[in-house]
């Protein structure tokens, strides 16, 4: 599938590619994230291989709501304070997993946590809405290059990499090369004794040395001025 334009049935074609296994770029409020459906092991899969990403870095997965998260990992209080205060957007949440996610287990890399996040973007809120399924997405780079920005990043990367990729572009892409906003995301951890380990970074993570609590916390993504751990006040 080409690079197609924001619309209604180009939303529906990439929802309809994720739900048959292949692989959808998309645009968040961040960067571009390489999507798959995150309980489709083979789709899980080629996104490791067309990353070139080693297997123990576990993905964040995308989801439209807090109740769509709360289905996949369990949220305690200060996980429900902390959606509430900042979902829908660039906050990533490191949660026990549920025995009944139906989470690949190559997703989360065999750990037992998972990392969530609801994003705010409109693209990628509508495409996770008509996919109807949680969505596995890094950066849709090769690991350890920078984090795509427009669909031309996204194309010259992945495209020649991927038999099943297809992508969805902002509208804004579709008329000049407008770069996305390219901030920072927030990775919360909380699932050992309600304490909470912060860190601002990139969205999507790249391959180093040392296994990762969770996707985008590879020391190439983890920036000096990181606060850990801290408490979330009551």
């Amino acid at each position: 599938m080409p690079v197609e334009a924001v619309s209604t049935a180009s939303i529906d074609r990439a929802a309809a590619a994720l739900r048959a296994g292949r692989l959808v770029a998309f645009p968040t409020e961040t960067v571009y994230g390489l999507g798959a459906d995150a309980s489709n092991p083979r789709a899980v899969a080629e996104v490791f291989a067309v990353k070139g990403r080693p297997r123990f870095n576990p993905l964040i997965v995308h989801v439209p709501d807090l109740a769509a998260a709360a289905l996949l990992a369990e949220l305690d209080d200060s996980g429900r304070r902390l959606a509430a205060s900042f979902w829908p957007g660039a906050l990533t949440l490191v949660l026990p997993r549920r025995a009944d996610s139906g989470i690949a287990e190559l997703t989360t890399a065999g750990l037992g946590t998972l990392a969530v996040r609801v994003p705010a973007h409109p693209v990628a809120s509508a495409l996770l809405r008509a996919a109807d399924r949680p969505i596995a997405a890094p950066s849709a780079n090769r690991s350890g290059h920078v984090s795509p920005t427009t669909a031309a990043h996204v194309a010259a990367a992945i495209l020649r990499r991927s038999s099943s990729a297809a992508w969805t572009r902002r509208r804004r892409d579709a008329r000049s090369s407008a770069t996305s906003p390219c901030g920072a995301s927030i990775v919360i951890d909380l699932p050992i004794r309600n304490r909470t380990k912060l860190s601002v970074m990139p969205a999507a993570a790249s391959s180093g040395p040392a296994s990762p609590a969770w996707e985008g916390s590879l020391p190439v993504h983890s920036p000096a001025d990181s606060v850990s751990p801290a408490r979330v006040s009551s």
